[in-house]
């Protein structure tokens, strides 16, 4: 052998050996860590009880009875939705229990969830571009040893007339109590990072009836009910902020991805999209000329005099 092949092989040796003490201390590390990672995991699986509810007591408290009636009356002949088309959409062989279209509905519009959409490996002295980055990296290219810290993030979804509030409270005194339990050395952690307040469209309102006219100008329908949306904080928010009445008018397809990659609307969608607002700018004119009028009428007979302007919205619920 020459010089250069012999240092060569040595070279070789000594990878192998750093090789072997290396996996010989992961096997020495997952006997001493299993127990203890295993106690890191635990909280999420003590959130749902037999995967199906979620285990928090009070969780289900103070659903408002009735939610999903207004949506059923659009619905319930509809063939817009069907189960066996929500379990084709979902690509799930079979759904979760064999549950008919208005209690699919329910359970997916009127009920609150719970959903762990993030669970990682705990990072330190990451600035957040970088630890975004690292949140979509898998695999031994990231890690080659056990972390000594786990992080997740969980998402509410809560409906009228639950609070907040009262859910955050109860989420934390459950975890708390399940981690506990565990006489674990380990340490949790809770931080709320948002919160916000569930919304719900008045129906009654003029400037509702303004978007169903609106809707069925543009596309010479009726439009059906849905009870979707409400969970996002800027509408009820922007209710209390500007007080005046929110609506919410969807102009895009269940295939559009929304949220997702690939995201899209279609130009057909789009553009009508664009003439249902215009209609209903226009019917909103309208209603507001013909509250102008009531009040004024009611200001003439109550002898009081409407100078000086004033908003003509109708009450409404927040």
């Amino acid at each position: 052998e020459t010089e250069g092949e012999m240092e060569e092989k040595r070279e070789m040796e000594k990878t192998k050996k750093i090789k072997d003490n290396h996996n010989n201390n992961n096997d020495y590390n997952e006997d001493k860590t299993n127990h203890e990672n295993k106690k890191i995991t635990t909280p999420s699986q003590v959130l749902y009880e037999g995967g199906k509810r979620v285990a928090i007591k009070g969780f289900y408290d103070d659903v408002q009875v009735g939610l999903v009636d207004l949506a059923w009356t659009s619905l319930a002949h509809s063939q817009e939705f069907s189960c066996e088309g929500y379990r084709r959409a979902l690509g799930v062989p079979s759904l979760a229990a064999p549950v008919g279209k208005r209690a699919l509905l329910e359970l997916r519009w009127c009920r609150p969830s719970l959903s762990v959409v993030d669970m990682r490996p705990g990072t330190q002295q990451l600035t957040a571009a970088e630890d975004a980055r690292n949140s979509y990296r898998f695999g031994p290219t990231r890690f080659s040893v056990v972390p000594r810290t786990a992080e997740g993030k969980i998402s509410v979804r809560f409906v009228p007339n639950q609070d907040p509030d009262k859910l955050v409270r109860r989420f934390r005194e459950h975890l708390d109590a399940e981690f506990a339990r565990l006489g674990s050395k380990n340490r949790l952690e809770l931080s709320v990072d948002a919160r916000g307040h569930w919304w719900e469209a008045d129906t009654s309102s003029p400037f509702f009836s303004a978007a169903e006219v609106a809707v069925q100008k543009e596309w010479g329908v009726k439009p059906l009910y849905v009870r979707e949306g409400g969970t996002m904080p800027v509408a009820s928010q922007l209710e209390l902020m500007l007080g005046a009445p929110a609506l919410m008018i969807p102009m895009g397809q269940s295939s559009d991805n929304c949220h997702l990659d690939n995201e899209r609307i279609s130009r057909r969608n789009l553009v009508k999209g664009k003439n249902v607002i215009r209609r209903l700018l226009q019917e909103v004119a309208y209603v507001a000329r013909a509250q102008g009028r009531i009040r004024q009428a009611g200001a003439e007979r109550e002898g009081v005099s409407e100078e000086g302007g004033g908003d003509y919205y109708l009450s409404y619920k927040n």
